[in-house]
């Protein structure tokens, strides 16, 4: 007799879902208001650290089980392309179409056909492009980001990365990261960033190889959530609302040892409580809603936003009014794609992968 698919019964994390999807709102509002001089939620890039050890908190609750008992690599690596591939090849297309029809900013910043076809073939193969010319911020950002045409792919190739190392954790040592290799790594990534003084390190030209310690510690602290059973605990309420409200609110500091904070501290401790909680009724659709969308949003908002400011009806806009309509615009474009890039992954997991492998609710 086959063993069941997961030694755990299926829970729906909706609080988490929730939370991601307040992540990658936050994460929207801080790239849409910052050129335009808002720099409304200065601190918000944190969220992306949310992202990691969220993900790898899902992908060990997720997976582990069937990884030990034998899901092969290359169906684990499929369900991982069908999972982020559809939206990311999307936002890819979107950002090499605006740059080459739509012009942005001065002209020495202009990408050449050779650039763009450059960053569009890495981008096909989902690698980074290591160039040295600002696009499109201006010349007083300068920060060279690694996928030019949709800057926000960065965290997805780390993604990728951190995913075949749980993997490999797995199949070689039948468990996954413990304590020590989380402290480990989270020591480095700590005396590197005082170090380098990189405080947000992995998306850029300048600080590429300081992403790894900054994801691995990440990712595998979410994988360490998942293996020491916190998601099973029962803190207060009261607990989980004020740490998650915290985070969330230092997102509004722009100060650097105020974001390193809250990344190391209470991001992990808000993604462990909140994983505790269980929701019903309409409160449960809503934050699944939010989960859904948190993805499209996060993929799509960097290359909408560049399309839509090359509207004049748009860039004429006074900097709060010119906010909201870009925020509005790029969630109601999620809330459209989310329902297609289900059921065209649901299409592909169908035709690729025998369904015992198919993950349970709440994949990341």
């Amino acid at each position: 007799m086959s063993p069941p698919a997961n030694a755990h019964p299926n829970i729906r994390f909706d609080l988490l879902d929730g939370l991601r999807g307040a992540a990658a709102i936050a994460v929207m509002v801080h790239h849409v208001s910052r050129p335009n001089g808002l720099n409304w939620l200065p601190g918000a890039w944190v969220a992306v650290d949310l992202f990691f050890i969220l993900s790898g908190f899902v992908i060990a609750y997720s997976y582990s089980e069937k990884i030990k008992r034998g899901l092969p690599f290359r169906q684990f690596s499929l369900i991982r392309l069908i999972r982020l591939g559809p939206l990311y090849f999307f936002g890819l297309l979107i950002g090499f179409w605006v740059a080459a029809t739509v012009p942005f900013g001065a002209d020495e910043l202009q990408m050449t056909s050779a650039e763009r076809m450059t960053a569009f073939i890495l981008g096909l193969a989902w690698l980074p492009y290591f160039h040295v010319w600002p696009w499109p911020w201006g010349p007083d950002s300068g920060f060279f980001p690694l996928f030019p045409l949709n800057d926000s792919a960065w965290s997805l190739f780390f993604e990728l990365f951190v995913n075949i190392g749980v993997f490999w954790c797995l199949f070689r040592h039948g468990r996954n990261p413990g304590p020590k290799t989380v402290v480990t790594w989270f020591l480095l990534f700590l005396i590197l960033t005082i170090v380098f003084k990189k405080s947000n390190p992995g998306w850029s030209t300048t600080n590429f190889f300081l992403g790894f310690p900054r994801v691995i510690y990440e990712f595998f602290a979410g994988v360490l959530i998942y293996s020491l059973h916190l998601y099973k605990k029962t803190p207060p309420k009261p607990v989980i609302l004020l740490v998650t409200l915290l985070a969330f609110f230092l997102f509004t500091f722009g100060n650097t040892l105020v974001c390193l904070a809250n990344a190391v501290i209470l991001i992990p401790l808000t993604v462990a409580l909140v994983s505790t909680a269980r929701m019903q009724g309409v409160a449960s659709h809503v934050l699944k809603f939010l989960g859904e969308i948190s993805y499209p949003l996060y993929i799509l908002h960097l290359p909408l936003y560049r399309f839509l400011m090359n509207f004049n009806e748009i860039n004429t806009l006074n900097p709060i009014p010119q906010t909201v309509v870009i925020c509005l615009f790029c969630l109601c474009t999620a809330a459209l794609i989310w329902p297609v890039d289900m059921r065209l992954r649901r299409a592909l997991m169908a035709r690729v992968l025998p369904s015992r492998h198919l993950a349970p609710p709440m994949s990341s």
